[in-house]
């Protein structure tokens, strides 16, 4: 479809366009309202390689921190991470389903890890519907990272340290960045799809506009070459036919 045929249907439907983008930029708002949880309540810890000779290059410490990163980020999401976690007694061992598998699913919605290996820091995010449960779990979480760390690598147990270096902090979810965020994208895809939908079905249209043409051409063109198949009639033909309807009309005046 040609550039003037979308402009044509934009200026045509702007009205249904903007409400489009109105109405799935609200659901997109709403959505994120109310199914994300309320509170998150982040925490920055940096992994520091006390054990390491001064002998030991540049290159060797950075790949050995992003190594490091790498296992604990796994580790927060494991089972045996969960139990440390309730082993700290500043959570309740109930605030998890009790099968492995819906505990897994449920813990990994909760508590959201990122590592940045260039410096070695990991940024922990735990989403609750309560401030005060948000913030025990990243305690209980912060303090096994910090005096735990060993049960999920290798290596001296004084070897790696975690320092915190900031938080928790305790912060309302979604943000208001993240909000505005999700209607401006809501709105852009609705806008977006609505378009799309209008000019398939105008293309729709116009192919079957086009279909109907050629059939009437088609039909057209076939009684025209029909009619000229018509064979004229010749001179005796056309005497003995007017005989003819003489006749008949001579024979109808006798009767009457």
């Amino acid at each position: 479809m040609s550039y003037e045929s979308v402009l044509s249907t934009v200026t045509r439907k702007w009205a249904s366009l903007v409400l489009s983008g109105l109405l799935f930029g609200a659901i997109a708002f709403f959505s994120l309202v109310f199914l994300s949880r309320h509170f998150k309540v982040s925490t920055d810890f940096l992994v520091v390689q006390t054990g390491m000779g001064q002998s030991q290059d540049f290159y060797a410490m950075l790949k050995s921190s992003e190594y490091l990163g790498k296992v604990l980020s796994e580790s927060v999401g494991s089972e045996k991470f969960i139990a440390a976690v309730v082993e700290t007694g500043g959570v309740d061992g109930n605030f998890l389903p009790s099968n492995p598998k819906d505990r897994l699913k449920e813990w990994e919605k909760t508590v959201k890890v990122s590592n940045n290996p260039d410096v070695g820091s990991l940024h922990i995010e735990v989403f609750a519907d309560s401030d005060r449960g948000g913030l025990r779990v990243a305690q209980a979480v912060g303090k096994v990272l910090t005096e735990k760390n060993s049960l999920f690598r290798s290596g001296d147990e004084k070897s790696v340290e975690i320092r915190t270096l900031s938080g928790p902090i305790v912060e309302k979810n979604p943000s208001i960045e993240r909000l505005a965020l999700a209607g401006i994208a809501g709105s852009i895809f609705g806008m977006t799809m609505f378009l799309l939908f209008s000019l398939l079905r105008e293309e729709a249209r116009l192919r079957k506009d086009q279909l109907l043409d050629e059939v009437l051409a088609r039909r057209i063109a076939k009684e025209a070459e029909s009619s000229k198949t018509v064979r004229p009639l010749t001179a005796s033909e056309t005497e003995k036919s007017n005989l003819e309807t003489i006749y008949s009309e001579s024979h109808l005046v006798f009767d009457k």
